[in-house]
């Protein structure tokens, strides 16, 4: 019998075959030395491989028990719980290098916020950007353009949050604006309509993330039904937190908060 068949014949009695290479190794190790030690005093290959096999023992018994060392239950236990570990590891690293890899691309934003005016209509607003113009809860709130478009203004709103411990502000924080002008006009904002269940609204925040960037989101804030003698729009937010309230001149001048 060959080390090769000997081997075979032993792991046909180990019932846990993910184990039959480890121990095919282990005897044929075992069986090599033990032929090389034979023909180092002088025994011919073939029969130093006989001998060593038959030393080894018959292989059912060998078999059997290597079997009850290598219990099937114990080894795919083991085998399930290091997959189940893997598994788990997998699963706690994947959410941090999904938010690596955002935060990564964060750092710079899809579109440059110099690009917002070309997607407006209208006559740009003197003035912008305004920086500073208000702060709110740990924000930092500056108006970095705007359009006046008929009876429409629409103003790129830029909100800074440098604070790790700050959520990134929703446009839904903008939707509770107060507007007022300087010829006594309120407007009516998108969350006042929805509450009091109006259909029309004078007052909307929108974002689409294209200008965003780690530090900083941006919102567009438009006012409908300006009339033309409007020259001043005066924003307010009472909401908790730290209200604030600024003006913004429509034709010229310097607004203040």
């Amino acid at each position: 019998m060959t080390i090769p068949d000997y081997c075979a014949a032993v792991c046909r009695f180990v019932r846990f075959s993910p184990d039959h290479a480890a121990i095919t190794a282990e005897l044929t190790a075992h069986l090599e030395d033990a032929v090389g030690a034979r023909e180092s005093r002088g025994v011919p290959h073939e029969q130093a491989v006989v001998q060593a096999v038959d030393a080894m023992g018959d292989p059912a018994e060998v078999g059997k028990a290597l079997d009850a060392l290598h219990s099937p239950l114990l080894g795919w236990v083991q085998i399930w719980v290091r997959r189940v570990l893997v598994l788990c590891a997998v699963l706690m690293l994947l959410p941090a290098l999904t938010g690596l890899w955002t935060l990564s691309k964060t750092f710079v934003p899809q579109e440059h916020p110099a690009q917002w005016q070309s997607t407006q209509t209208g006559e740009a607003l003197p003035g912008l950007p305004i920086r500073n113009a208000a702060k709110h809860s740990g924000y930092t709130l500056s108006l970095w353009d705007g359009v006046r478009d008929g009876d429409t203004v629409a103003l790129l709103v830029r909100l800074e949050h440098f604070s790790p411990w700050l959520r990134s502000p929703s446009e839904w924080a903008f939707q509770s604006l107060t507007v007022t002008d300087n010829v006594g006009s309120t407007y009516i904002n998108w969350a006042t309509a929805q509450e009091a269940h109006l259909e029309e609204f004078q007052v909307y925040a929108s974002s689409n993330g294209r200008y965003d960037t780690f530090f900083s989101t941006y919102f567009t804030l438009t006012v409908y039904n300006v009339p033309p003698e409007a020259d001043i729009l005066t924003f307010t937010l009472a909401q908790s937190g730290e209200p604030f309230s600024f003006s913004l001149p429509l034709n010229g001048g310097d607004g203040h908060a």
